[in-house]
C-alpha cells in the first residue's frame, strides 16, 4: 500500500529536476571571400596583422535552424599562447566574422563564438603558405540548456499526487471499518 503512495511522490521528484536538453545547436562555415570583400558588417577580428582576400578567412555562425548567430563574442588565440587572446570581436547581423591569421606564427589557431550558453569552437591551422583549408575543423560545443518542467505540469503532477493520497487515505478509512 505504501508503495502506490510513493509512486506519485517520485513521478513529482523525477519530472520536477532539471534536465539537460540539446538546443539551438551552432554551426560554423567558413569561406575565402575570393572575388568579393566578406560583408561591410563581419565585424573583423581586431588584430595589426593586414593581409589580402586570399589570406582573409571569414567564419559565419548558424543555428540549427539557420538563424544567424548575431552578436555573438569572437576571440581567437594563436598557436603560440593559447591562453591569452591574440584578438577579440563580435559576429554581426548574418553571424559572420572575418578573420586575417598572421603566417609569421604557423600552427593551430582556435577560434570561440560564445554568447549566452551556446557556443563553438573552430580550429584553423596555418603553415608557411597561409592557411591549410583541408584540415579546418570544429571542436566542442556548448548548447546544453538546463529545462525543467513548466510550473502547470508541476501542478498538475501536484494534485495527482494529492488526488492519489486522498484516495488512499478514504480506502484505508473504509477499510478499518
Amino acid at each position: 500500500m505504501k508503495a502506490k503512495l510513493l509512486v506519485p511522490l517520485a513521478a513529482i521528484a523525477v519530472l520536477g529536476l532539471p534536465s539537460s536538453a540539446f538546443g539551438h545547436a551552432v554551426q560554423t562555415n567558413y569561406f575565402v571571400p575570393l572575388l568579393a570583400e566578406p560583408n561591410d558588417s563581419a565585424r573583423a577580428v581586431e588584430s595589426s596583422v593586414s593581409g589580402d582576400a586570399a589570406s582573409t578567412l571569414v567564419l559565419e555562425s548558424t543555428f540549427g535552424d539557420g538563424s544567424p548567430f548575431v552578436g555573438a563574442e569572437v576571440t581567437v588565440y594563436a598557436p603560440n599562447d593559447p591562453e591569452t587572446p591574440w584578438g577579440v570581436g563580435t559576429t554581426d547581423e548574418s553571424g559572420q566574422f572575418a578573420f586575417v591569421p598572421d603566417e609569421s606564427m604557423p600552427g593551430n589557431w582556435t577560434v570561440k563564438i560564445r554568447q549566452e550558453g551556446h557556443g563553438d569552437i573552430v580550429t584553423i591551422p596555418v603553415g608557411e603558405t597561409g592557411i591549410d583549408f583541408q584540415n579546418i575543423s570544429e571542436g566542442e560545443k556548448s548548447d546544453i540548456h538546463y529545462g525543467a518542467i513548466s510550473p502547470i505540469g508541476l501542478a498538475a503532477l501536484a494534485a495527482l499526487g494529492g488526488g492519489s493520497l486522498a484516495i488512499a487515505r478514504l480506502r484505508r478509512q473504509r477499510q478499518s471499518f
